[in-house]
């Protein structure tokens, strides 16, 4: 059941950032999946991608939480190396624009990335720098908890 809470909290996410008054979305608006969803639950919004590409890489992220992530709050670390990788060169998940794929991803990993050592964030740095970032445009969301902490002196 967290992973239905991280859903809404990625809802109310996206709802928020795009300033959004569309209608309220509840669980069996996915039950056919996350991109269905999204669809219906973000009409017309820029966070369903602008352009073929950015919508394919949304399509893409929704069903990699659907299909590669695991349900539960806890990931395999080769999950967060493939999610690093792909921020090697990107601002977001998509590209340079925000994404509703960013929010959803964001919300099923962020407290196991807050409870990870400062090492073990050493080693899939730019996930955490999209992490920080995305909390950053969230700040002032009634949904965010504590930030992640960074530091940049050597612990070890």
């Amino acid at each position: 059941m967290k992973d239905a809470a991280n859903l809404m909290r990625a809802v109310a996410s996206a709802h928020k950032y795009s300033k959004s008054k569309n209608k309220k979305a509840c669980l069996d608006d996915f039950k056919e999946g996350l991109c269905p969803g999204f669809e219906f639950a973000l009409k017309g919004s820029e966070l369903l991608g602008v352009g073929p590409v950015q919508k394919a890489l949304v399509r893409q992220w929704l069903q990699f939480k659907e299909n590669v992530m695991s349900p539960g709050p806890s990931q395999d670390p080769s999950t967060f190396q493939i999610i690093n990788t792909s921020l090697q060169d990107r601002t977001f998940l998509t590209g340079e624009n925000i994404s509703v794929a960013d929010f959803v991803i964001y919300h099923s990993i962020e407290a196991q990335i807050k409870d990870m050592t400062f090492q073990e964030r050493e080693s899939v740095v730019h996930l955490v720098r999209w992490l920080v970032n995305i909390q950053t445009l969230l700040s002032s969301s009634p949904t965010s908890n504590l930030p992640v902490l960074l530091s940049r002196t050597m612990l070890y």
